[in-house]
């Protein structure tokens, strides 16, 4: 995700399918992410209107250089509780499904490895894939260590099916991210 006119990379997101979220979505995808990375309330995040997507794994050449703008915000939590922004784009992403979410807490079946997809420091997708352990869990966070880096906000947090668990928010020895009490999503 970066501003608009703007190469400078700023977080990450992802898409889900809506009813996964809340059924009155079920028509929509979904884009997610940190709400201190795109906020109509958080003085230093982007503004929704500022906002410009770019899907650069995608498939399609195409569809992976065309810019996408935020249409609506659908929902969103100050940093200080989820830190997360859900919104709905401009138009649908064509042949993105969305990501698979986790039906259970993570943890609490023995999951203890994490993997994250990102763009840190608005390089080239990296998916964090070594010394990823989960630590802790709850209802609504997760702690993890893993080797992340700036512009990781809003990365989509996968357990070992890679199904999505959590987004990440920020690096912090002594902090627990969320997952769970927003319309159905948010731990990290």
């Amino acid at each position: 995700m970066r501003l608009k006119h703007d190469n400078d990379g700023r977080g990450t997101g992802s898409i889900v399918p809506g009813h996964l979220l809340k059924e009155t979505w079920h028509s929509h995808q979904v884009f997610i992410t940190n709400n201190h990375v795109v906020s109509t309330t958080y003085k230093n995040a982007m503004h929704p209107k500022e906002v410009e997507i770019v899907f650069e794994a995608h498939d399609s050449k195409e569809d992976a250089s065309r810019p996408y703008r935020v249409k609506e915000v659908l929902w969103e939590s100050p940093i200080e509780y989820l830190d997360t922004t859900y919104v709905l784009l401009d138009q649908p992403v064509p042949k993105v499904p969305g990501l698979r979410m986790a039906d259970r807490v993570p943890g609490k079946e023995g999951i203890d490895r994490i993997y994250i997809a990102g763009y840190p420091r608005g390089a080239g997708l990296r998916l964090s894939i070594r010394d990823n352990r989960l630590i802790a869990a709850n209802d609504t966070r997760i702690r993890y260590r893993s080797p992340t880096e700036e512009g990781s906000s809003g990365s989509p947090v996968f357990n070992e099916a890679l199904e999505l668990i959590a987004i990440h928010h920020e690096g912090h020895e002594n902090r627990m991210v969320s997952l769970k009490d927003s319309p159905r999503l948010v731990w990290c």
